[in-house]
């Protein structure tokens, strides 16, 4: 099968969809399909995962290192439509908002069907209304629209849900786990962009909170975004300059989850968060916020990790942190039992979903409208 991606950038650090979507093409073309992914990248930018040589890359971003204008935007679906009508794919996959929108309208007429995959939950709309009016306009156009999890899915509104296909993240099964208990100085690590809706300022605080009764753990704090200079005086302003760490994104991720010995994440919301999945299948007991769509999926209080209560999120969140913190034998436990949790996203049953989902979108259009 013939299959065209097209994501906004896949140079960008740390990128949770951007790993996923590389690893989906990767699979994809391991299998024999003809894979293409397109991307708004300067010329010449590089990659930040790998990309196997059996798929083919087009870059069609701004010459220049100072990032795309206006005007070069405004012929994103132009250029779409042309690459597109060149490559003739079976079926094209816009991968989040920010390339399905865009997509969807630049092959209206062109026979070539749109799927939408998207990566985020509804809340993330509702204080962007123009943004929720794209979605709205775009989704008569898209032959289906992804979601990676039921209970995302059924957030969105009822004529939108409906449209929806649950594939969810695949996560890779790791043959070394951490050590929950380890010896000498403990790590609780966080991954994530250093963005509002990670709130990372509230697992900062929490962390204050209890730091000092803990002198032997530290907080790393994997990822990079626009909130780093704000968390850095935070940070220095708590006196906890020596305690947390924020080394920025990291493509060797695995051997942050394997050196530590719990993992959280404070997120307001997610869709399905896969550092979370990620730490569970390294065997990371793992604390994330009871009502935060996403993460309360994969966490089973009490089994893998613990949904902390969500009503005083810096109390919750300090509470939830201390039992872990302070219980070895705990971590141990819930440690054991996360890495089952995971096992049934492998990345061979999620490539078989996607193949299916083709197949069937593919089978949809030759029959055409009844």
């Amino acid at each position: 099968m013939k299959i065209l991606f097209v994501i906004e950038s896949l140079s960008l650090p740390g990128g949770g969809a951007e790993r996923i979507l590389t690893l989906i093409a990767n699979a994809l073309a391991g299998r024999g399909h003809d894979v293409t992914i397109l991307s708004f990248d300067r010329d010449g930018a590089a990659d930040f995962y790998r990309v196997d040589a059996g798929v083919r890359r087009i870059r069609e971003g701004s010459r220049g290192k100072s990032g795309p204008g206006p005007w070069t935007k405004a012929r994103r679906p132009a250029r779409l439509r042309a690459i597109a009508q060149s490559l003739r794919p079976e079926v094209a996959v816009g991968f989040m908002y920010s390339a399905f929108i865009p997509l969807s309208a630049a092959l209206v007429g062109t026979g070539i069907p749109v799927v939408g995959s998207e990566r985020t939950s509804f809340a993330h709309y509702r204080s962007r209304p123009f943004l929720q009016l794209l979605l709205h306009a775009s989704l008569p156009l898209l032959a289906r629209l992804t979601v990676n999890g039921e209970a995302i899915r059924k957030g969105f509104p009822r004529w939108i849900a409906s449209k929806m296909t649950v594939v969810p993240n695949p996560v890779a099964a790791q043959e070394e786990h951490a050590d929950p208990i380890g010896p000498g100085t403990k790590t609780l690590l966080s991954v994530g962009g250093l963005r509002p809706e990670k709130d990372h300022t509230t697992l900062v605080t929490a962390f204050a909170d209890i730091a000092g009764r803990f002198p032997d753990w530290r907080l790393r704090i994997i990822g990079e975004g626009p909130l780093r200079s704000r968390l850095e005086t935070l940070v220095a302003s708590l006196g906890l300059s020596d305690r947390v760490e924020l080394p920025g994104a990291s493509e060797h991720v695995d051997r942050a989850y394997r050196a530590a010995q719990l993992f959280v994440l404070p997120s307001l919301y997610e869709a399905f968060p896969n550092c979370l999945a990620e730490a569970l299948a390294h065997g990371l007991p793992s604390i994330a916020f009871a009502d935060c769509p996403g993460a309360n999926d994969l966490i089973t209080d009490g089994l893998n990790g613990r949904l902390a209560a969500a009503n005083d999120r810096r109390a919750g969140l300090s509470a939830a942190l201390e039992q872990l913190m302070a219980s070895p034998s705990h971590r141990r436990l819930l440690g054991e039992a996360a890495p089952q949790t995971v096992r049934h996203y492998a990345i061979g049953e999620i490539t078989d979903r996607w193949e299916q989902l083709f197949l069937s979108v593919v089978e949809s259009n030759a029959i055409g409208p009844v």
